[in-house]
């Protein structure tokens, strides 16, 4: 068994590990691979007879970091086929995954977990949880001011081509004023709204004289209906398209879904792992004052072993010196990137940053 990049012959036998491996489709494998499958982001195990045992994809991404804008990556498809499983080799794919990252540059990775006990099981490889999401049970508010009109697109009636650069530079607009992000490449937006008008629902903008205040995602096309994420310039907005849902689908309340507030009350959503915690510390954080010594403990990346703090806008990198508090690489990105380095909201599990991530693709 060999762990190697994928090759463009190597599309049709992922396709098929999906099949097996994740029981996906063969309409969503039909729509997904022939769009969208970037086969030089796939690492592969291959077995000496050359078949593919085991795939996982690391989709680049920018990342939005406080007010910076950083190399990053998704982890996506980490699959193994039933018969090669409970031998290791999801778990050498993410080392492997990693290890390359740090040698191209990637200075952050992020995933959403498909089932809870999920983060566990990526913590071990150094994920800590960072973004969550809003979700609250909305219903009906009377409004008086003219707020614009909702119209909504289904697969039938798709976007029109001129709306879609708008609603593009809105919705980037959107992820943009949170702290800790991925932005989407117009692909990538792309990917995001013809796989949910395809297979989850429909798409409501609400807009007026041009200008658009708020979309959401309305996943309608299963029971129950909820707002899979809802984007608003400020709260009128967001209850306007909230009004015009419930009254689309003779509903008095709804579940909503809307990108991170910094609440420690706010559910989990996916998690993160700093890859060069150097180069992170030095990008973002050194308008922090932080005295007090911290080590960080990484069993993969030993350039991440390092103990430090920051005084005077300087990073101060100690060796055999006794550290004040002591982390593992998994913690560490929880208290970076979710935190903002703020040891004593990490401790205690206080707000945090606004982070937040969604790909939208079908659960």
């Amino acid at each position: 068994m060999k762990i190697e990049r994928a090759v463009k012959s190597d599309i049709n036998g992922i396709r098929e590990l999906w099949k097996e491996g994740f029981g996906e489709s063969t309409a969503f494998l039909d729509f997904y691979f022939p769009r969208y499958f970037d086969w030089e982001s796939a690492l592969i195990s291959r077995q000496d007879y050359g078949e593919i045992s085991a795939s996982a994809i690391t989709a680049p991404f920018e990342m939005k970091l406080l007010e910076n804008f950083i190399p990053a990556t998704y982890i996506l498809g980490v699959v193994t086929h039933p018969s090669h499983r409970k031998k290791g080799l999801s778990s050498a794919l993410m080392k492997e995954s990693l290890l390359r990252q740090k040698e191209e540059g990637i200075l952050v990775s992020t995933l959403i977990p498909a089932e809870p006990y999920l983060f566990d099981i990526y913590s071990k490889y150094g994920f800590g949880e960072v973004f969550t999401i809003k979700e609250a049970i909305e219903s009906y508010k009377d409004m008086k001011e003219d707020l614009g009109k909702a119209k909504i697109f289904t697969k039938e009636n798709e976007i029109p081509e001129a709306l879609f650069e708008s609603l593009y530079d809105f919705y980037t607009d959107a992820y943009k004023g949170l702290d800790i992000t991925l932005l989407k490449s117009q692909k990538d937006f792309e990917l995001c709204i013809n796989e949910f008008l395809v297979f989850e629902g429909s798409i409501m903008i609400l807009s007026k004289e041009g200008l658009i205040s708020a979309m959401g995602f309305i996943r309608d096309k299963l029971s129950p209906v909820y707002i899979k994420e809802l984007l608003s310039i400020d709260a009128k907005s967001k209850q306007a398209l909230i009004n015009s849902v419930l009254e689309l689908n003779k509903m008095e309340e709804i579940l909503v879904k809307s990108p991170s507030e910094g609440a420690s009350s706010e559910t989990r959503l996916g998690m993160a792992r700093i890859i060069d915690a150097v180069k992170i510390l030095e990008l973002s954080f050194l308008d922090k004052d932080i005295p007090l010594k911290i080590s960080i403990s990484d069993s993969l990346i030993s350039d991440n072993n390092i103990t430090f703090s920051i005084e005077n806008k300087k990073l101060h990198l100690w060796e055999n010196e006794k550290a004040d508090f002591y982390f593992t690489i998994n913690e560490f990105s929880s208290l970076a990137l979710r935190y903002g380095l703020n040891v004593e909201s990490f401790l205690s599990g206080k707000d945090g940053l606004r982070a937040y991530i969604n790909l939208l693709l079908n659960e």
